[in-house]
């Protein structure tokens, strides 16, 4: 009887154990997977990339340049306009208006037509070299879109304030000389442009070009 239940004893032992044993490699099992899985998931989500603060927002604010823009140059050259002054050797030009008329008036004169269109130019002419220079309207022209280039007129000198006329004057160094300058063009004429230079640079390299916006 006694060796019965001893055996009964440790039959009912072992059990135990066995279950024990097999609850354990379930759990361990679900775990594994458990771990296994999330580790897959972990492996298959992008990782969010950090932005530095200092960094944010500078793509959205940078401005961005045309790809058509990059390389390409102006066919105007350097070509300035109305109130910009452009320098050319010691002589710094500025024209400050543009007026076009079919005729040119003076009280004694009488009125002196176009055989086309008048188109007078008002501006500046400083130097700002250390010599004086002898600045004369022959020396400056307009030129038009098609090529054509146009002298100042010789026949207006009474219709133009002396004061403001180009016709060989001395312009000494830092001194600025106002003129107008009246130029006869067809009236086919336009993209007027006023070219000047330095009269001493003989070889014309410092010209300048002022569109009319004409």
């Amino acid at each position: 009887m006694r060796k019965v239940l001893m055996f009964g004893t440790i039959g009912v032992v072992a059990l135990c154990v066995l279950i024990a044993l097999a609850m354990a490699a379930t759990g361990g099992g679900s775990s594994g997977g458990d771990e296994a899985a999330n580790s897959s998931r972990s492996r298959a989500r992008p990782e969010a990339t950090q932005v530095p603060t200092h960094e944010r927002g500078r793509v959205a604010a940078a401005p961005t340049k045309p790809a058509s823009d990059e390389g390409a140059q102006s066919d105007e050259g350097n070509v300035y306009g109305l109130n910009q002054p452009a320098k050319a050797g010691d002589l710094v030009w500025l024209i400050r208006s543009v007026r076009v008329k079919q005729k040119l008036t003076d009280p004694i004169m009488g009125s002196l037509p176009a055989n086309g269109k008048w188109v007078l130019v008002t501006g500046a002419v400083m130097n700002t070299g250390s010599e004086a220079k002898l600045v004369n309207d022959s020396d400056v022209h307009l030129v038009d879109s098609m090529g054509r280039e146009f002298d100042a007129s010789n026949e207006t000198f009474m219709y133009i304030p002396e004061s403001k006329s180009l016709f060989l004057k001395q312009v000494n160094p830092g001194i600025e000389r106002e003129f107008e300058i009246a130029f006869e063009v067809p009236e086919d004429a336009r993209g007027l442009v006023f070219r000047a230079g330095d009269p001493d640079d003989l070889f014309g390299g410092d010209e300048v070009k002022i569109s009319l916006g004409r």
